[in-house]
């Protein structure tokens, strides 16, 4: 065994990025079987360019043996850290011969969606519940494939959510991702934009609501997605189900169903950015929504009774909420069952 250590610089144009880097390890060869061991590996350095503050980095694992006679190496554990990010990797040995295609099982340890933000200058949204986007942790078992990056028995925390399931993230630009996911419970007006103060409760003297056009143009994935409950608005939904496919600019998220107050409600809505002026369509039904139930939550009343059906098909075109709101046309129906209004003297209103 030879204890090595040594040092390099790095400048990589035209990104700007640069740095040093420390290295240590005892190194071993064994002729007769042509194994090749680093032992107590340890990489550690300084990079500039990745953000605007100089960046810590790191690499470290116990050993590092290349069996030189198969094309095999083994790195063990390995710990990374870098961005403010520590990452774990068990990684299983692999083949060098060809293309490098390891499998590992990581851990990305808990840490802040915010300040990653901040350290890439990108401004966090505001947020009705200030605390949101401050944790997430990340555990999966990962193969790299020719194609695509696999991800199986994900599991992230994200706040107070858990989801569990699989995600694809693609090796080139004309791939697919693909992300399916099952998670417990969110309440989505926790990330919304908060009220601005003096605003009307109309909404008018708030700026109108785009569309994520430049999102949604290069987007080229499929997937699903289960939720136990949602909460949006003063709605509450339970069972949430849906499955999402884009590409070439048109986002279809179809088919949406959930549990609502007793009913159902099943849904199909298509954005299309293809063209210079988006197009929005929905294709919406509720099924056998408790109206008593329904009234309380949305406007806290407790005499009102029944059961709601209804159904729309509408489209919509404009760059924004606003446009497609006063452009929108289709059809509408409701159909209210055993409805009633209590604690109303009805001779009396008609006088």
């Amino acid at each position: 065994p030879v204890p090595l250590s040594g040092s390099v610089h790095f400048d990589v144009q035209p990104s700007g990025i640069s740095g040093d880097i420390d290295v240590d390890t005892v190194v071993a060869f064994e002729q007769d079987t042509g194994v090749f061991t680093l032992d107590d590996f340890s990489m550690k350095g300084l990079a500039e360019g990745l953000v605007d503050a100089p960046t810590r980095m790191s690499f470290e694992t116990d050993s590092i043996e290349i069996r030189s006679a198969e094309n095999v190496a083994s790195v063990g554990t390995v710990s990374i850290s870098l961005l403010d990010l520590d990452i774990t990797a068990d990684v299983e040995p692999f083949s060098y011969a060809n293309e490098i295609e390891p499998i590992a099982q990581i851990r990305v340890d808990a840490f802040s969606p915010r300040s990653l933000m901040h350290l890439f200058d990108v401004e966090a949204p505001e947020t009705a519940d200030p605390v949101v986007l401050s944790r997430l942790l990340v555990d999966a078992d990962v193969k790299v494939g020719e194609a695509a990056i696999q991800l199986t028995n994900v599991n992230i925390k994200f706040d107070d959510t858990t989801f569990t399931g699989s995600l694809a993230v693609p090796r080139s630009s004309t791939g697919s991702y693909r992300v399916d996911l099952v998670g417990n419970a969110i309440d989505l007006n926790r990330y919304m934009e908060p009220a601005a103060e003096g605003a009307s409760d109309d909404g008018a003297d708030s700026a109108p609501t785009e569309l994520p056009s430049d999102l949604i143009k290069p987007l080229n994935a499929r997937g699903s997605l289960k939720m136990t409950s949602v909460v949006l608005g003063d709605l509450e939904l339970d069972q949430v189900s849906l499955t999402l496919n884009a590409a070439n600019g048109r986002l279809r998220i179809h088919p949406i169903t959930a549990g609502l107050y007793g009913g159902s409600y099943s849904g199909d809505v298509r954005i299309d950015v293809a063209e210079s002026e988006p197009v929005l369509a929905f294709d919406e039904k509720v099924q056998g929504v408790d109206l008593a139930a329904l009234a309380r939550a949305m406007f806290e009343q407790e005499n009102i009774t029944g059961s709601l059906n209804g159904n729309y098909t509408l489209t919509g075109r404009g760059n924004d909420l606003d446009k497609i709101q006063r452009s929108l046309s289709g059809s509408m129906s409701f159909e209210l069952k055993d409805g009633t209004y209590e604690g109303v003297d009805v001779w009396y209103e008609l006088r």
